[in-house]
């Protein structure tokens, strides 16, 4: 397994975004909100409607600006052809390795199309802590784990450990959808786990049927 850690909630990245931060504290309950970054200076709240605002710090203070428009598909996709094509280009494995890339480097990224995360597995990130090499394996030993424990794990896999495991579905049975989990994987050590999804066509299947073990 690979390294531990627990990230609850985008955490400031730099001067600026820190003393953003530090205002918002101070007006805002923190924790009935989303937060996350816009830039190096600027950090963005969204309520349960879905409302936003963002708060840049210039010239000493914190200033209101307009939510951002994203880059256009075409310039994104440009760029990214591009730095595709760089032989020089580092190479990020872990979400802290990213964040710091994005925050140092100029580039027409939002932090979501930096991280690649789709918009629940973003909205995940951003609001739930994240699980410890213990946690995974013992909520995939249950053989039937939830959407957003399933979130978790593929967070948890995305963050560094990739390299060395392997997550993805496996089919699916009368009884549901099956994934697994393959820890040192393609080694001597390597470990597999089954387990269900516990989603739309599981709970269809399974109004009338017991739980089968993997």
């Amino acid at each position: 397994m690979c390294r531990k850690r627990v990230n609850p909630l985008y955490k400031p990245h730099t001067v600026e975004q820190f003393k953003v931060w530090r205002f918002l504290k101070e007006r805002f309950h923190l924790e009935h909100f989303i937060l996350s970054p816009i830039s190096r200076n600027a950090l963005m709240l969204e309520d349960k409607a879905g409302e936003c605002i963002v708060f840049a710090w210039d010239g000493g203070v914190a200033v209101e600006q307009p939510v951002p428009e994203p880059a256009s598909v075409e310039t994104v996709n440009t760029f990214l052809r591009a730095r595709h094509l760089r032989p020089d280009r580092p190479l990020l494995r872990t979400i802290e390795e990213v964040t710091r890339w994005w925050l140092s480097n100029d580039n027409p990224l939002t932090y979501q199309q930096a991280l690649g995360f789709n918009d629940v597995l973003y909205r995940y990130f951003l609001t739930h802590g994240q699980y410890s090499d213990e946690q995974v394996l013992s909520i995939v030993q249950k053989k039937l784990v939830t959407e957003a424990e399933y979130l978790g794990i593929k967070l948890w896999y995305l963050d560094g450990n990739s390299g060395s495991a392997w997550l993805g579905p496996l089919g699916l049975d009368g009884t549901g959808d099956i994934y697994g989990l393959i820890l040192h994987y393609r080694t001597p050590e390597q470990e597999e786990y089954r387990f269900y999804l516990e989603n739309d066509y599981y709970r269809f299947m399974n109004k009338k049927i017991n739980v089968a073990p993997c």
